[in-house]
């Protein structure tokens, strides 16, 4: 099964750094730029956030154990082109697993072309696009995705629950809509 896993604010706790360029502190929304030229300045004159996040807590370990259950994993990210060098690095130096790596302003798309059974993603608009074409997601849980039903993990330890239960097909049962991994109910 090929599972399609997102990178920034997925497996990478890329929003704290950038937070720092910008001198915030915390953000209200997921929007952080007005446009995606602005959005695309910023990460040419900070092309180094991409070397210097930190990965999240057991999140290489999580993908290493799908990988080794025969698991295909695809990094999809919406990275500009020029970061796939330092991705690549940046996936091999901190212990996740080898798998494509694609730079994509058009994740669903993706997705379909390869046949992901499932993506983990955290972008509100991701979500809500590729959830459209039937693909299953499993939400890596942050305070601007809140609002969107699915399964979802907060820490990466929870992770491989999560994947079961879309495995096993229970992604879309209504006592899943609203409940995080742990089983504790949201608000």
């Amino acid at each position: 099964m090929i599972i399609g896993v997102d990178i920034d604010n997925t497996i990478a706790a890329t929003l704290p750094e950038i937070l720092k360029r910008l001198g915030w502190k915390t953000v209200a929304g997921y929007n952080l730029f007005r446009t995606r030229a602005e959005e695309e300045r910023f990460f040419l004159e900070n092309a180094e956030i991409f070397a210097r996040v930190q990965p999240y807590s057991f999140a290489a370990e999580a993908l290493q154990e799908l990988a080794a259950r025969g698991h295909e994993i695809a990094y999809i990210s919406a990275r500009p082109r020029h970061a796939l060098g330092a991705t690549e690095l940046w996936l091999e130096v901190h212990g996740f697993p080898a798998g494509r790596v694609i730079l994509t302003g058009d994740k669903p798309r993706v997705l379909k072309e390869m046949d992901a059974a499932v993506m983990v993603e955290d972008a509100p608009g991701e979500i809500a696009a590729i959830g459209g074409l039937g693909v299953p997601v499993i939400i890596k849980d942050q305070v601007y995705n809140r609002f969107l039903p699915g399964p979802r993990f907060s820490r990466w330890g929870q992770f491989l629950k999560a994947f079961e239960v879309v495995e096993r097909g229970s992604a879309l049962c209504s006592s899943w809509e609203s409940t995080l991994v742990t089983g504790t109910p949201r608000p």
